[in-house]
This record gives C-alpha cells, structure tokens and sequence, in this order.
C-alpha cells in the first residue's frame, strides 16, 4: 500500500493548486527531504508533477496507467479509506481478509495476491489460483441485518460483471448465485469468475463482511469444474488486457453497488440482474440441503433469491448449486 505521508501529498496535489515544498512539509508533518522523496516516486508512479522554480509543485493529472503499485491512489477520491494491500503470494486472500476484520481492520480493505495456495470458494471448494488471473478479497462493515447477507453475492457479481466487460470488452452475463460468466469461441457459456461471501454477526447485526473474488484473465484453468471454466483470454480479450485496471474497475463498481444495497437492498438490482442472467428461460437443475428441485428460470425475487417454474408451481431457491440441463 502506499506510503500515508505519500497519500497525503497526493491529495494535497490533487486540489490543483501551486503549493511549495515547504507548504506540504509543514501541513503534513515532514521535512522537505522528506516531500522530494515523495514527490520523486509519485512520478515514478505515473503522476504528471511540475515543479516551478521557487514556486513549488502543481500535479497536471494523476496516474497515467493503473497498476497494483498506485491503485489504491488511482481510487481515493471514489473510495475514500481504501487500503490496498498487495501480495506476490498468500494462502488465502480470504482468510488474510477475516484474519484482519478479527483484529478490527477498517471496511474497504483490499488485499490481492499474484498467487493463493489455499483458495477456495463456495462449500469450501478448492479455487485454483494460479499466477496470471486476479485474486483479492474486500473487507466491508455494512449496518445491516444477517439476512441481508445471501444477497450480497449476485449483487456483488454485477458489479464484477460490468467492469470486466468494460475493461476487457468481453460479454459478460451473471449466473447465481455467485459466477460470472462468458462465451468461448464455441458460443458456449464458461465461468470466468467466482465470488465467495463470508460474515461474522449475531442475531442482530453483521461485524463483518469479506467479499473474495477469482477472475480468470490469462491462467492456465484446470478442468474438471462443476460448472466449464475458461479464463477471460480464452473467451476473446486482448492479450494487453491489464489486470490492474480490471480491479480498479471491479472495487470503483462494488463501492457503487454497496453503497446502493446499503440504501435499498436487492431490490433495485432485479431488472440488472436479469438482464444480464445466462440462466433466464432455461431448464436447470438446483442441488439444495433440501435435495434437487428442477425447473425453467424465470428470474431472481426482491431478496435476490432464484425463482424457478417447477411442475408443481413456482418455487424459489435461497442457496444452492444450480446447472443447465441438457436439451
């Protein structure tokens, strides 16, 4: 993560203004040595800074190109308190993250890894992540009830939804509760993400929410999945697609998303939902503790839960694992 007294130069700059040396080491507590240091790596980093002899310095614009080493920069003013914290290689981006909400850490931490040797998704699944896909998990303390929670998974994969296909200009579409999805070269659907949510509450209220997400981008992905999986390379994005800019997109979007949910529940993201669901109209099997249920998709309900026509009527699933039949 960047250093703070650089964050806090960063944002001094970032009001536009002609401030000196002197004036940034003074409002910020450091010596002008101090501020040259600072302002020589946020160059390094991509920001266009002007020094004017003894004026001071005015920054032009921030970052030129998004990375991992100044994302978190790239991102303060559409999430303020955001602490990115990047890790070449972890066990779990997920169990850092609860690790961290245990110990009090703030909402709105991010840590990534290039690498997870102890993965894992729904169920406990084990989740490849090898190097080259995008592996982080987010920390979020939402006031909310625990049975606001379920919800927070197809919500979350919108917001995953949207960037990825901006980002990389690839279709994207959801399928619930918790993937996003693509076609490949042969117009078959394929999973290119996964999203774990995970609480801490009691009765009343959620201490904490971690949100983990694996994108395939350009890994290698095993076979053998419950539901065919490719990476987002396979299904068509340019070889230059930039995983940094994938993510700085992807938490820019969730921060939109949860701060909506928080607002208003799941109900406003219903039309969203499905329009961009690869399992509308089709005919599915959904594995629940309470067995299998089959039946056509008609949608999801106000509380994000999916709504299938069965035989015997309408029926709606809160949590399962669900697969298109075969025609």
């Amino acid at each position: 993560m960047p250093d703070s007294v650089r964050k806090k130069i960063f944002r001094e700059l970032k009001k536009g203004a002609l401030v000196s040396g002197e004036a940034l080491a003074g409002a910020i507590g450091v010596s002008r040595a101090d501020v040259n240091k600072h302002i020589k790596k946020l160059r390094e980093m991509g920001c266009d800074i002007h020094a004017a002899r003894k004026s001071g310095y005015i920054m032009k614009s921030g970052p030129d190109k998004i990375t991992f080493d100044n994302l978190e920069l790239a991102l303060s003013d559409d999430i303020p308190g955001l602490c990115f914290v990047n890790l070449t290689k972890t066990d779990s981006t997920q169990t850092r993250v609860k690790a961290l909400a245990e110990k009090g850490s703030a909402e709105w931490l991010v840590v990534r890894a290039g690498e997870q040797t102890a993965a894992y998704g729904r169920l406990r699944r084990r989740w490849e992540s090898s190097p080259g896909g995008l592996w982080f998990s987010v920390l979020l303390r939402p006031n909310m009830a625990p049975s606001a929670a379920p919800a927070f998974s197809p919500a979350f994969s919108l917001a995953v939804r949207a960037a990825v296909e901006r980002a990389s200009g690839v279709k994207c579409y959801v399928k619930w509760p918790n993937d996003v999805l693509a076609k490949n070269r042969s117009g078959e659907f394929v999973k290119i993400a996964g999203i774990i949510t995970e609480i801490s509450a009691d009765s009343q209220k959620i201490h904490w929410l971690a949100v983990g997400c694996g994108l395939n981008v350009s890994n290698k992905v095993p076979s053998g999945a419950l539901f065919a999986a490719s990476s987002l390379l396979e299904a068509g994005a340019p070889p230059s697609v930039e995983p940094a800019r994938i993510l700085a997109g992807i938490l820019a979007a969730a921060k939109d998303v949860y701060d909506r949910y928080s607002r208003g529940g799941f109900a406003q993201f219903v039309r969203e939902y499905d329009t961009y669901n690869a399992l509308g109209g089709r005919a599915v099997a959904a594995e629940t503790f309470d067995g299998e249920t089959e039946g056509a998709v008609k949608g999801v309900d106000n509380e994000g839960r999916l709504i299938l026509e069965t035989s015997s009527g309408l029926k709606t699933i809160t949590a399962g694992d669900v697969t298109i039949k075969k025609a």
